[in-house]
């Protein structure tokens, strides 16, 4: 099948629909997709949600898959995923400067200081690290990928993995801990291995 019509068909069959209240009126319900409606419970913004599942679609079209036999619909998942961190990442660094901007000029260093909140140095390690375990697994087939991205880039619980990939506890442990082996033999990979 031409990746340009398995696309569409992806969106016929996943994506939000329009249905107009009668042929008089102009008016419409939205009805969601399960698309969308999976990026809203990880981002409670409908229009985060919207721009995360058209962000996926717009690699799947730049970056389409190459050759024969591909999963689709999984390698959208792991691309929509993607741009759901991605938009979760911009709006921590907005909700960051919108706080420096209110912060009060009394304020006292030290209470600055005890924040949980990322400071940019860190987001910026978070970015590089997400990037190295995206380059890592790229040649990987497409289950023990996904189990790696989803468990150390989007933070899935154990349980969570097993359910939206439909695979044993047992392949999930064994994944992670072959990849954090591999990892582990590099230095500058160490940080990834943190809580493992």
């Amino acid at each position: 099948m031409n990746v340009n019509k398995e696309i569409e068909a992806h969106w016929k069959k996943n994506g939000d629909k329009i249905k107009f209240k009668s042929k008089e009126t102009a008016s419409y319900d939205m009805i969601r997709g399960s698309l969308t409606r999976y990026a809203y419970g990880r981002l409670k913004s409908w229009q985060d949600a919207e721009d995360a599942v058209q962000e996926a679609y717009l690699h799947a079209v730049t970056y389409p898959p190459k050759g024969e036999g591909h999963n689709f619909g999984g390698l959208y998942k792991i691309w929509l995923d993607q741009a759901i961190f991605n938009i979760r990442a911009k709006n921590h660094k907005r909700g960051m400067v919108e706080e420096e901007e209110d912060i009060d000029n009394e304020s006292s260093g030290i209470e600055n200081t005890e924040s949980s909140e990322l400071i940019p140095e860190q987001a910026i390690d978070i970015s590089g690290q997400t990037n190295l375990i995206m380059d890592m697994t790229d040649g990987l087939k497409h289950k023990p990928k996904s189990i790696i991205r989803l468990a150390l880039i989007f933070g899935y619980e154990y349980k969570e993995i097993e359910k939206i990939l439909k695979v044993s506890p047992k392949t999930v442990d064994n994944t992670l801990t072959y990849f954090r082996q591999k990892v582990k033999e590099h230095p500058k990979y160490e940080n990834l291995c943190r809580g493992s």
